[in-house]
């Protein structure tokens, strides 16, 4: 009999980076719950390119591995043996893979799953997917872009528009058009093995770290580490980001991130930049194909795939206009107290 494999492939901006390091720092304790978290896919014994160890709570370089044909693990390595080796000392019979990257790339993504399911053939393997609802993933990317991208240097609205282009920017290099994506994946493990889960409050009331331990019917104990908010990816105040953007603008990529690098811990929030009508238009665009997603993967016959609803009261709201003065010379002040 097949023993189970979990691949969890984000989707980005859903609380991966968190889970991560949740299921990282709870490893002992998720082997007493029959869970392995394989430590063998993020060890420097296997691994022959480490220019990457800070991303070492997930397991990217399987998903870099099975990219483009890059060859991150040693010659010679078998996935499979190996996971059944860390399963055979550890005496569990349940195991979990993370990372974003498993989602990434939609051009390559057939050839992607195809050499993953043909590495870990032995196994059962189920997906996991955790789905936001595209306006306020387009909000939470634009922090993780702006920073990141080497030349986008525009506005959350320029964000959008890509978007409904059809385009993507690095680091994020991955669809929203969830449906879609399943439907590719669906051919290498069948619909029954992929969980799709959604993230908003309306449907997950005992939080993240609960929703997705339910998945394998465990509780969420007071004995399990909850990693504190720092260590997972952090967003700007609008006011910040607005700064940030024009920075990038004045100096370039390379002395914007230096500048990042020194902001004060003040400057984090929840940036709620989009108006009610972009919103919507949004919304609108992948209406059709987030229906037959709630009716094909979650039995859902209404095709409601999200609950929360937009807010009505922002229609008449523009998007955010800009930085004041006022604002700037406080984020300008904290700057120069932090100096000293």
């Amino acid at each position: 009999m097949k023993k189970e494999l979990y691949i969890h492939i984000g989707a980005h901006k859903t609380g991966t980076t968190a889970l991560q390091f949740f299921l990282s720092d709870n490893y002992s304790l998720l082997l007493q719950k029959n869970l392995l978290y394989p430590q063998c896919f993020r060890s420097n014994d296997n691994i022959t390119d480490t220019r990457f160890d800070a991303y070492r709570k997930g397991h990217h370089h399987l998903g870099w591995h099975f990219m483009q044909n890059k060859k991150v693990f040693k010659k010679n390595f078998s996935f499979s043996d190996a996971l059944r080796r860390e399963m055979d000392a550890t005496h569990t019979s349940r195991v979990v893979l993370s990372s974003e990257v498993f989602e990434e790339e939609p051009e390559q993504l057939d050839q992607k799953w195809k050499a993953i399911a043909n590495a870990f053939s032995d196994f059962d393997i189920k997906i996991i997917f955790y789905i936001r609802r595209q306006d306020e993933f387009i909000v939470s990317a634009y922090s993780t872009i702006l920073v990141n991208h080497p030349t986008f240097k525009g506005t959350v609205a320029d964000l959008a528009r890509k978007y409904l282009n059809g385009e993507k920017l690095v680091p994020i290099n991955a669809s929203i058009d969830y449906f879609d994506k399943l439907q590719t994946l669906s051919k290498f493990v069948g619909k029954p093995n992929i969980v799709v889960k959604v993230m908003e409050k309306e449907q997950m009331p005992g939080g993240l770290f609960a929703d997705f331990l339910g998945i394998f019917q465990l509780p969420l104990t007071n004995d399990l580490v909850i990693p504190d908010r720092g260590k997972s990816n952090q967003s700007y105040t609008e006011e910040m980001l607005d700064v940030l953007r024009i920075l990038k603008n004045v100096y370039g990529h390379e002395k914007f991130e230096q500048f990042v690098a020194r902001l004060p811990r003040n400057s984090l929030g929840k940036p709620n930049m989009l108006n009610y009508r972009k919103r919507k238009e949004i919304l609108e665009q992948y209406k059709e194909s987030n229906a037959k997603l709630a009716k094909e993967y979650l039995n859902r016959s209404n095709g409601e795939l999200f609950l929360g609803k937009l807010n009505k009261e922002e229609t008449n709201r523009t998007f955010f206009e800009g930085i004041t003065k006022r604002k700037l010379a406080r984020i300008l002040g904290d700057l120069a107290l932090q100096q000293k």
